[in-house]
Order: C-alpha cells, then structure tokens, then sequence
C-alpha cells in the first residue's frame, strides 16, 4: 500500500512521514467506510465516507505526481475534515475526541516545507483552522450526534486512533534510524576507504600504525611495516591509457590481498603505492612476505579488459619496528627512504632499512 501512494526507501525524512500519516489516514478512513457499510447501514454516512475516502485518495496521487503543491493542500484539507466530522457530526460530544486536532500541527509541518512562502502561509492557515476547530468543539459540543457510540466501540475507537498515530511515528522513526546509520557507515566508508581500490585509505594506515607502535613500544612486541611501489607506472599510463592503469591497480591489490593474513593492514599510500603492516612479526622472519610479495607480483600476468597481457615489478622498502624509531611517522620516513634506494639501485627488490 505504502508503494502504492509512491513511498521508496530513498525518500527524505520529511515525505516519507507525510506518505506513512496519509497511508495511516486513509487506512483508518477506510475502516470507518467498513464500519457503517456493515454496521450502521447507512446510506448518507457510506456515502460520505466513500466520497471522503477516493478524494483523499486522489491527493495522495497528486501528492507524489506534478502537482505536488496541490496535492498536500487537498491532504490537509481531508485530514480536517475527518477529525471534524468525528467530533461535530458522527461523534457525541462525551467521546472526548478532541486530542485529535492536536495531530495537525506536526502532520502539517511534515508535509509542508516551512522555507517554501506559500507553503509556509498554509502551515500558519492549516494550523490556526486546528485551533479554531477544537475552540469550536470544546464551547459547542456535539450534543445530538448521528452517531451515537457505546463505551465499548469509543474504546475501540480510541485505541486505533493511539495505535495508529504511535504507529505512524514509529515507522517514521525507524526509517530515519535505519537512514541515519547508513549515512553514518558511508560517511566511515568515505572516510577509511579508497575509491579506486575499496582498500583501506592513508589516514587508516597512520591511525592504526600509531596505536600498534604505542603498543608494541609498551608490551615489547613487534610488527613490519613495508611500502611497495610499481616500477615504471608511469610507462604504464602512457601506453595503455590511464583505465588500464585503474585495472592494474585493483588486480594488484586483490593479488596481494590473498597473500597476506587477515589481521595484517593493507592500504594505499598513495597513487600506485601502496603499504603493508605485518602484525606480529619476529626479528629473524620479517622479510618473508616481503620477497614472496615480489617474486609473486614479478610472476603474474596482468590480463586488460581488450586482452592485453602486462607484467609489472614492483620494489619494496621494509622497516622492522624498533624502539629507537621515535614514533610511527618517523618509521614511516625510514621505510620510505629504503623504498627510495630500493627504487635507485635497479628496482625490483626488496629493501630493509
């Protein structure tokens, strides 16, 4: 039904509560039509109520199509004349159904936009019609009703109306709840995350490699942190154009990424560069992976999208870490100064500072 009145998951906060109150309202209109149809037999109440329910119907309709403006103006307006006939023509006036016309202000600023002028002035019109109509209702009760309700069927009643308006406000709820934290997880993904290569991004690598660097310098541990370049990138480019670049940059990255255990960090340093950090490693083993990192990226074949088959070497600069590095930017610094010098004497190699 909610799809029906043009609801979608990509709605703002604002149309989605508007297109949940006017699928509640039609909802309980509706039950209304049933109730005299099969209850109460008459004819002037089903009518009335048929015709109520197919123009609020036909607004909801303009609500999501061209004229927009219209549409939420014509919403409003069955939304009052609901609560008014409830109170001053079907209802007696012991039913205390007045608490309704307290729904209509924030209804009427959810569905209008109070930065829009027009819009603007039908919220102050809607609102203070509410306020006239429940001035109205409390010094003139509706002491002959057409329809005279037992205890029972005001208990009913006033239950769907609570169900329906806490129902209204929950689904809202949890719909913004359910928006907001995906916006928050893209706005950490964005944040953490490379575009290029869904990898974990610079500012990842330093918050990480800080809080491991403090730690092993406190518990005696130890960890490697190696940084790895593609040799001659730029060579790359120029022949086969900047896309088959992308790709060799992503196919690297997945190529690396089966070699390396799960708890290790990998991130792109920057351009086609790119940094490891090996958790737990010893002294005598730290530049294990390092050498198969190379002889595996040396080995493999790098397929383009036209079928074009390119190898690639890269060369490696590792730094184990030591107490005598003053932070993890200074480990950084030296790491990259042995890349540098492995890059000076003939690439494709490894490097340990």
């Amino acid at each position: 039904m909610l799809k029906f009145t043009g609801y979608h998951a990509n709605l703002s906060i604002r149309d989605k509560f508007a297109y949940v109150t006017a699928f509640v309202s039609i909802s309980v209109v509706f039950f209304f039509f049933l109730f005299y149809l099969f209850a109460i037999r008459s004819l002037t109440l089903v009518l009335f109520t048929g015709i109520f329910l197919s123009v609020q119907i036909i607004a909801t309709m303009l609500f999501k199509g061209r004229y927009n403006y219209q549409g939420k103006l014509l919403l409003l307006t069955c939304f009052l004349i609901q609560q008014s006939a409830l109170i001053f023509w079907w209802a007696p006036g012991d039913i205390y159904m007045n608490y309704y016309y307290f729904v209509i202000p924030p209804v009427t600023f959810f569905i209008l936009n109070p930065t829009v002028p027009r819009e603007k002035v039908a919220i102050i019109v809607t609102n203070a019609t509410a306020a006239l109509l429940l001035l109205i209702s409390a010094l003139f009760p509706n002491t002959a009703p057409t329809l005279v309700i037992t205890d029972s069927t005001r208990v009913i009643l006033t239950f769907m109306a609570v169900i329906s308006t806490f129902g209204s406000i929950s689904v809202v709820y949890f719909h913004y709840a359910h928006q907001l934290s995906a916006f928050h997880h893209e706005l950490h993904t964005l944040a953490h995350t490379d575009s290029l290569t869904n990898t974990s991004n610079r500012r990842v690598l330093f918050d990480e490699g800080n809080t491991l660097f403090d730690a092993c310098k406190k518990h005696g541990q130890h960890f490697t942190l190696l940084l790895f370049d593609i040799d001659h990138f730029k060579q790359v480019n120029d022949r086969y154009g900047h896309p088959a670049g992308d790709q060799i940059l992503e196919d690297l990255v997945k190529l690396a990424m089966q070699h390396i255990r799960h708890y290790d960090i990998f991130a792109r340093y920057g351009g086609e560069e790119f940094a490891m950090i090996l958790r737990d490693t010893s002294e005598s083993n730290f530049d294990v992976i390092p050498k198969k990192l190379l002889e595996m990226v040396r080995a493999n074949e790098f397929i383009l999208a036209d079928g074009q088959m390119v190898k690639i070497t890269i060369s490696i600069g590792v730094v184990n870490f030591d107490p005598k590095y003053k932070d993890f930017d200074d480990m950084v610094k030296h790491c990259d100064d042995a890349l540098y010098e492995a890059k000076g004497s003939g690439r494709d190699r490894v490097v340990v500072g």
